[in-house]
This record gives structure tokens, C-alpha cells and sequence, in this order.
């Protein structure tokens, strides 16, 4: 997740499976690492943006608690 491109500077994409604040379950097939003003660190953050085949961005960019995430690249995440 950490990686933002490969070794032929194509966009690394994944698969993820998250909660949100309201509880809702959020999945995206094709996802890409994107930037968030806050500090990520220290609020336990990362920005994920849904992407088509070709790479290009859908919607907006979710902040997501890495503790809410359920499911990446298909295999159960466990805390």
C-alpha cells in the first residue's frame, strides 16, 4: 500500500475492503494509495482512491483508520 508506483512508474493498485465512520463497508476492486492533509501517522491514516482499468481516478478520496480495514488484495486482515 505503502508503494505508490512500480518498477515501470505504472500505478500500484490493490484491492481493499474497509468501514468508514458511519460503519458502512466500502469495497473497491482496483484502489491506488493517495495523499491526505492530515499526518498519517500519527492519526493512523492512509488516503485511498478508487481507479479504473486504465488507472484513471473514480470518485473522491476516502481517509482510511488502517485499523478499519477488513480485506486487502483479498486476504483478511486480522489486528
Amino acid at each position: 500500500m505503502e508503494n505508490k508506483e512500480t518498477k515501470g512508474l505504472n500505478i500500484n493498485t490493490f484491492s481493499i475492503q474497509f468501514y468508514i465512520k458511519n460503519g458502512e463497508l466500502v469495497s473497491f476492486i482496483r484502489a491506488k494509495s493517495a495523499g491526505l492533509r492530515a499526518d498519517m501517522t500519527k492519526n493512523r491514516q492512509r488516503g485511498v482512491q478508487a481507479v479504473d482499468s486504465k488507472g484513471n481516478n473514480i470518485g473522491h478520496i476516502y481517509p482510511v483508520c488502517i485499523d478499519n480495514i477488513r480485506i486487502f488484495n483479498g486476504k483478511r486482515v486480522y489486528i
